[in-house]
């Protein structure tokens, strides 16, 4: 895409609408990202960005605490296939703000259900949803294991692998596990974490 592409703008907005949501700057979020949503059809827009777009103007009210604004922006939206773009993840955001735990796994069920199908990306903040889900409804062993989930799945997404055994062995690749180590002499063995 050259600098004079319309698509080149349009990309450069969205990206000017994240960096206003990682501030705190919703209202700035918005008005950077409406443009890229604003005309749905528009091919100026390439429609990864616009449903970029979406999400940023959707996660920019749960930021301002406005949950059902969230909810009726994503009516009827769907998320590409792999989940790239995920806007359950924003519904369930919405549904747990609004004290509506059951509705959030509801919401997620089907993406969880996907497992390495679903970006590993989107992946982990779904199932900590869940794991958040679980909580509120007092199923606190169910919670952990989803956050457990969660944070593994972040963690392969970072180390750009797609199990335990490989992500214990790009940390001991990468010397994680000496650089945690005690000091020698400390008298604390060192060994990698378990696995269960």
């Amino acid at each position: 895409m050259r600098p004079d592409d319309p698509r080149f703008a349009s990309t450069a907005t969205v990206v000017a609408g994240m960096s206003a949501l990682a501030r705190g700057d919703s209202a700035g979020a918005i008005a950077a990202a409406h443009p890229a949503v604003g005309g749905m059809a528009d091919e100026r827009v390439l429609p990864m960005v616009r449903g970029f777009a979406l999400g940023i103007i959707a996660d920019a009210h749960l930021l301002r605490g406005e949950p059902l604004r969230t909810l009726a922006l994503l009516e009827g939206v769907d998320s590409n296939r792999e989940h790239t773009l995920c806007f359950d993840m924003q519904r369930a955001s919405a549904y747990l703000a609004l004290g509506e735990p059951l509705r959030a796994l509801q919401t997620t069920r089907a993406r969880a259900a996907m497992g390495a199908r679903h970006c590993i990306r989107t992946r982990g903040p779904i199932l900590f949803r869940r794991a958040l889900a679980h909580r509120a409804l007092g199923d606190d062993d169910v919670a952990e294991a989803e956050f457990e989930d969660a944070v593994l799945r972040r963690l392969y997404a970072k180390l750009g692998v797609s199990s335990r055994e490989q992500a214990v062995a790009a940390l001991e690749r990468g010397g994680f596990f000496e650089r945690i180590a005690p000091a020698k002499g400390a008298g604390v063995a060192h060994a990698a974490p378990p696995m269960p």
